[in-house]
């Protein structure tokens, strides 16, 4: 356990609490996921990413508080990487065979809120307007949506099926939350039901890259 970091243990923790099996998979030359999480009758491959402190974290950290404190601060780059990173890795031993999932935890401080709009950007695109200029030289929006930087569409990344944010709700390794969004394109996708023994929330899409008026908020699933 020494080499296993901070969101590893809290991740095999929320399992024991939950009362699930997970096993390590042994690291080879090729660079493999963390887990097998088993929830019978499903083998779910997991590997879990978090954020550590940067050079920026740390200049925020400094004047957190203060007049220089920055007005906003967006970790969905941040999170689109680590999704882009996570899924090389499920892929290779899943081979769009089993379910699949990503989780992410926040070790680099409350600025780098992983919150709905975070975690659907970084899967679906930046989200934004598209404008159209009128003869009347007014200007109207004509679409609305996922724009670009896409890291999950129809023919891409199809092999993930589900994205969990993992918490910790308060002090203590006990009060650890999943929040899991499901991947609508996913080739071999999750049953809620399943993962429910697992996850404390669930959110699923519409398709976010069709139509011409897209909302970014994911729709919470009742079990």
């Amino acid at each position: 356990m020494s080499n296993y970091t901070i969101s590893e243990r809290y991740f095999e923790k929320l399992c024991e609490n939950r009362g699930i099996v997970c096993e390590r998979i042994p690291e080879t030359i090729a660079k493999s996921p963390d887990y097998r999480v088993l929830i019978p009758p499903m083998e779910l491959i997991t590997e879990v990413k978090q954020l550590d402190p940067n050079k920026e974290d740390e200049r925020i950290s400094e004047i957190w508080g203060t007049p220089q404190s920055p007005g906003g601060h967006d970790a969905t780059r941040r999170v689109r990487d680590k999704l882009a990173e996570g899924y090389r890795q499920v892929k290779r031993l899943s081979e769009g065979k089993l379910p699949t999932m990503i989780v992410v935890y926040n070790n680099a401080g409350e600025w780098n809120l992983l919150d709905q709009f975070t975690i659907s950007t970084a899967m679906f695109g930046s989200y934004g307007f598209v404008y159209e200029k009128l003869p009347d030289r007014s200007i109207e929006v004509i679409r609305r949506g996922h724009l670009g930087n896409r890291t999950v569409t129809k023919k891409r990344r199809r092999y993930l099926s589900v994205v969990g944010v993992l918490e910790r709700k308060e002090t203590g390794s006990e009060n650890l939350e999943l929040c899991c969004y499901h991947n609508p394109f996913a080739k071999v996708p999750i049953e809620p039901n399943l993962l429910a023994e697992l996850a404390s929330n669930q959110y699923c899409f519409d398709d976010p890259h069709e139509g011409m008026n897209v909302w970014w908020e994911p729709k919470r699933i009742e079990i």
